[in-house]
């Protein structure tokens, strides 16, 4: 497949990278899928997400660090076995979800960029906090016992190393480079310019745009063609990231390389905006009540602005989904307080809901109140029987999380 002006895109040609020989004694080998991208960018897959290279004149520059300082670091030789270089210019973080970031911390300090919404988010959500690593122990230990239904035996060694490398290694290494609307990295014969895309998947998302390359990194704003990376409600910030997109997709796109999935197409990725300007259009006219309730809250403490969201008309969207999305980012900023009164507020109105349920429960043991948390995890399951996520949550907090 060529692109213009002779770019070439040459499909997942290296799988089964054995890296034994160079990793360190208790490092097990894995698989590493790479994609080039043209002359200058490697796409390296692990376990379902793409951590990327370019290659400029003054360094490396990398997007995002995969869910573990191991798997990165095995990725990070990888970069360098394909590229013959091993000088950093940039690593670039699309977003402060632990499975993007958290290898954040193999690199030097200074290298490090994002938005600035990102180092509160990610200090809020590290990768070592129960919610992560108990359901890993229960995915590998069933892996281990020989489970049929929980994938792949050769994805093991990576899934264990990694839930060894956040148990024993890892620190939050929040980006040290930060901006509000736009930065743009030299790299002396091309540049990277970054974009926030206002909330989103995250209230942090970032594109990465090459304009000499013509290449997009989406993070999970899109993670594949024909599918968003978040719900298209009143709450996102859908006209900003419009905007930012249509200023790229003017410029030219021939590849788009998202936080999950395969390498795309400058036609994969107009057509996801005809899509997510389509959604968007559904609500035109609207008013989302989760929309005047976040505002209030900037403005009134929670029980105000909570008496203002019940007052609210019946002609207002209302969506359950849309007060998770809420409670979520604002415990993302760290404002537990509000968060666990949105969640509050959204069970009084869906008492049913195992969504609110499962973000009050992980909100309780962020906080450090377990048995609160048990409660609202027996909640989810009384909602939805069988439900792995917190039947794990459960056992790490009874102690039967144990792995060999």
């Amino acid at each position: 497949m060529t692109g213009s002006a002779g770019r070439s895109f040459l499909p997942a040609v290296v799988c089964a990278s054995l890296l034994a020989l160079a990793c360190g004694p208790r490092e097990a080998a894995f698989e590493i899928a790479v994609t080039r991208v043209g002359r200058r960018t490697v796409v390296c897959s692990l376990l379902g997400v793409n951590v990327a290279a370019v290659a400029t004149r003054a360094g490396l520059v990398v997007v995002d660090s995969h869910r573990s300082p191991a798997t990165m670091a095995a990725i990070k030789r990888r970069i360098e076995a394909e590229t013959t270089r091993r000088d950093y210019l940039a690593v670039v973080n699309t977003h402060g979800d632990w499975d993007h970031c958290s290898g954040n911390q193999i690199f030097p300090d200074s290298l490090r960029k994002g938005h600035r919404n990102a180092p509160v988010y990610m200090r809020s959500r590290p990768a070592d906090a129960p919610s992560i690593i108990w359901p890993l122990r229960s995915t590998v230990a069933r892996w281990r016992a020989g489970d049929p239904d929980d994938g792949d035996d050769r994805s093991l060694p990576a899934w264990a190393a990694v839930l060894s490398s956040l148990e024993t290694g890892y620190r939050p290494a929040p980006p040290t480079r930060v901006f509000d609307d736009s930065l743009t990295i030299d790299g002396g014969d091309l540049t990277i310019e970054l974009a926030w895309a206002g909330n989103a998947h995250t209230d942090n998302d970032v594109l990465a745009y090459l304009p000499q390359e013509r290449l997009l990194f989406t993070g999970d704003l899109f993670t594949s063609a024909g599918s968003l990376g978040f719900q298209v409600n009143p709450l996102a910030d859908v006209p900003r990231l419009l905007r930012v997109l249509d200023g790229f997709l003017a410029r030219g796109i021939d590849h788009a390389v998202p936080g999950h999935g395969a390498v795309m197409t400058g036609a994969d990725v107009r057509s996801l905006r005809s899509l997510l300007a389509e959604r968007y259009a559904t609500f035109d006219g609207k008013r989302s009540a989760a929309q005047c309730l976040e505002q209030a809250i900037t403005t009134a403490d929670a029980g105000r602005a909570l008496k203002r969201y019940d007052a609210l008309p019946s002609q207002f969207y209302r969506s359950q989904e849309e007060l998770s999305i809420l409670g979520r980012r604002l415990q993302g900023q760290g404002r537990s307080a509000e968060a666990a009164a949105v969640f509050w507020a959204g069970l009084g109105e869906y008492p049913g809901s195992a969504l609110l349920r499962h973000d009050l429960a992980g909100l309780h043991l962020a906080l450090g109140q377990r048995d609160s948390a048990r409660q609202y995890y027996r909640l989810v399951l009384q909602a939805v029987p069988g439900n792995r996520d917190a039947e794990a949550m459960l056992e790490g907090l009874d102690g039967k999380e144990g792995i060999e």
